[in-house]
């Protein structure tokens, strides 16, 4: 699990454009691996070599 960024504390920050509803998905994990909180639970999103979305916890 990875832990809570120091308050006022942002890095690596990037800004992904989004259109109507949606994100492109290479935009957003950008060559690698995105991490993402959901409740106390943390899940790993990325892009397989055959091109499709894999989400791990």
């Amino acid at each position: 699990m990875l832990p809570d960024p120091p308050p006022n504390q942002v890095s690596g920050l990037r800004v992904v454009p989004v259109r109507d509803d949606w994100v492109d998905s290479h935009l957003l994990l950008a060559g690698k691996p995105l991490h993402i909180r959901h409740g106390s639970d943390t899940y790993q999103l990325r892009i397989t070599r055959q091109g499709k979305l894999i989400l791990t916890k």
